[in-house]
């Protein structure tokens, strides 16, 4: 199923301490139809362009230079303790991913992942998937972030604990709050 994106009306909050990759992302951006675009090239500018600015989409490196690095970012914007969008769908960039990595991002709550160096194309596959292609949010003690199964099995036998109602059990499977 395709879902196609109104890319002239997506405002994108690009996070990378590298200048040259910033302008980089950000002519792909404007390729694509993207005139909405706010460059960040520290965490501080980051989070003050979260909290004051609405985001239809942030581009986070994961390996900038900063106090924080990306995957801090990402699970402060999850924790919703210091940003307005917790739910705000994220794209993580890397120039070096390994098994790692790529599970840590997924961990921390990102919504694609994407490996640099980066066509226009796979950037914007990735785009249309994390703002087309919306999965449930999860909320639990120890994550918040779009729910990480991609597929649903259809013979599946098991319970769907995810659809079923809130226990107060702390630490348990049964503690997530899916939106």
């Amino acid at each position: 199923m395709s879902h196609e994106i109104d890319f002239s009306a997506l405002s994108v909050l690009i996070v990378d301490s590298n200048l040259h990759t910033l302008t980089l992302t950000k002519n792909v951006l404007r390729t694509l139809g993207s005139n909405r675009v706010r460059p960040a090239i520290n965490a501080t500018v980051a989070l003050e362009q979260l909290n004051t600015t609405a985001h239809d989409l942030a581009i986070v490196d994961m390996e900038f230079n900063d106090c924080l690095t990306g995957l801090e970012v990402v699970e402060i914007v999850r924790s919703g303790n210091e940003s307005t969008n917790p739910r705000l769908p994220i794209i993580v960039i890397s120039s070096s991913p390994d098994r790692q990595k790529v599970f840590a991002a997924r961990d921390a709550g990102v919504t694609e992942f994407l490996r640099r160096p980066f066509s226009a194309t796979e950037l914007r596959e990735r785009i249309v998937s994390a703002v087309g292609h919306t999965r449930s949010f999860v909320k639990s003690k120890s994550f918040s972030g779009p729910d990480r199964r991609r597929t649903r099995i259809s013979d599946f036998e098991g319970s769907d604990r995810r659809n079923q109602p809130e226990r107060d059990e702390p630490g348990s499977p049964e503690d997530l709050e899916t939106v």
